[in-house]
């Protein structure tokens, strides 16, 4: 996969973009940003806001498998781009979002829409939101409360 830098911030509030030539592809599915299948169910939902400064929209599904497995997908998302930013869910939206966090993987793209897997021993019901973590500087882009 190449991937092509314009401008980079140092988790600062200037705006940058990620550019990607080719998707990521999904272990759990052939497109990482298609719909999910039919026979989930949404088992909450949130919407994404930018901390500290910067950008961050987008609607959160967090979508039930029948297997037990687990579903974030984000929607119409436009978060700021920055170095290595992280999906993460997270125990707590204020203080220490690092304790007890579990990392979905990197931020696909800052546009569109996205789906990541939640590993099968994350249960859901222990996390109380989302957060799109810079892991160089240790900074929240942004965050989203799942209800």
């Amino acid at each position: 996969m190449r991937v092509f830098l314009l401008g980079l911030s140092a988790c600062t509030s200037t705006p940058t973009d990620i550019l990607m030539d080719e998707p990521p592809v999904d272990d759990s599915a052939s497109d990482p940003n298609a719909p999910p299948a039919a026979g989930l169910t949404i088992g909450a939902r949130g919407r994404l806001a930018g901390v500290d400064g910067h950008r961050a929209t987008g609607q959160i599904l967090l979508f039930s498998h029948p297997d037990g497995r687990h579903l974030v997908r984000f929607e119409g998302a436009d978060i700021q781009g920055g170095p290595d930013l992280h999906v993460w869910l997270v125990r707590r939206l204020s203080g220490d979002l690092a304790d007890g966090h579990v990392t979905l993987g990197p931020l696909r793209s800052t546009r569109g829409d996205q789906n990541y897997s939640a590993p099968i021993e994350a249960d859901p019901s222990q996390f109380r939101g989302l957060s799109i973590w810079c892991e160089d500087f240790s900074v929240n882009f942004g965050q989203g409360a799942l209800n």
